[in-house]
């Protein structure tokens, strides 16, 4: 791990350099998830039934356009030479590279809230969608820093690993597997904001 000891839509670098507030997203999305569950234990089933089906068939058809997209992945950036590291990994933030790490993080937040419920359909599908997204994240432009890009490449492992257990513990229903997938997208968010700390160091030299 890289040596820096210093601790470290729109716009999508502020949403970068913010990262550490990730945390209370996930919370505040969880809370959200829980009560309008208890809200809905009163509904008509039929319409239950309807609206998590509509769900999962959203899910699964934005999953189909991610994985087009991974087919067809963006060519990578080319920065003039004479741009120095912080403007490179600024325009990396605002670019596609920004974008995937949001997708990566917003889908790990939608893993935990679909968590929340139980082993319902729609879990397995924001695991799936996870998967794809930590595998287009990957195939994007590193980010021009050799540090950050270090944390952000364990932060995706964590998320990937995340996914193939969160995918594991649908399967089986496995109460312990999701524990670890959910423990895993925590230490994920954890190298995140280590890596968005060193780029708000950068942004402000």
């Amino acid at each position: 791990m890289p040596q820096h000891r210093t601790r470290l839509k729109k716009t999508p670098a502020k949403r970068w350099i913010w990262l550490p507030a990730l945390g209370a997203v996930v919370v505040l999305a969880v809370i959200a998830v829980a009560v309008a569950h208890t809200g809905q234990q009163h509904a008509p089933k039929p319409a239950k039934a309807a609206a998590a089906a509509e769900a999962v068939q959203s899910a699964a058809a934005h999953s189909a356009a991610r994985h087009t997209a991974q087919r067809h992945p963006a060519p990578a950036p080319t920065y003039p030479a004479a741009l120095s590291v912080a403007a490179k990994v600024l325009a990396w933030a605002n670019g596609s590279g920004g974008n995937g790490r949001n997708e990566v993080s917003d889908q790990a937040v939608t893993v935990v809230s679909e968590a929340s419920a139980g082993f319902v359909p729609a879990l397995k599908v924001a695991c799936e969608q996870l998967s794809g997204e930590v595998v287009a994240a990957r195939s994007g432009s590193p980010i021009p820093d050799p540090a950050a890009q270090e944390w952000y490449a364990s932060a995706l492992g964590q998320f990937g690993q995340a996914a193939s257990d969160c995918t594991a513990a649908t399967a089986g229903r496995d109460a312990a597997l999701m524990t670890r997938s959910e423990a895993a997208i925590a230490a994920g968010n954890k190298d995140l904001a280590r890596a968005a700390h060193i780029i708000r160091l950068l942004a402000a030299s």
